[in-house]
């Protein structure tokens, strides 16, 4: 969260599928605009991700 208040920049975090489907966390995850990343990624769907990003 330190890198979130110390600069003007959006910051974006990439985090596993898995952590994204945590009940309890969805809310903040989603606010926090995080990208999942799917189990398994081939390198294509990484570069998805990172183009997202």
């Amino acid at each position: 969260m330190f890198s979130l208040a110390s600069t003007k920049r959006f910051v974006r975090f990439l985090l596993p599928q898995e952590i994204c489907d945590l009940w309890w966390l969805k809310l903040l995850l989603r606010w926090l605009d995080v990208i999942p990343i799917p189990p398994g990624s081939q390198p294509r769907e990484l570069l998805g991700a990172l183009h997202a990003a």
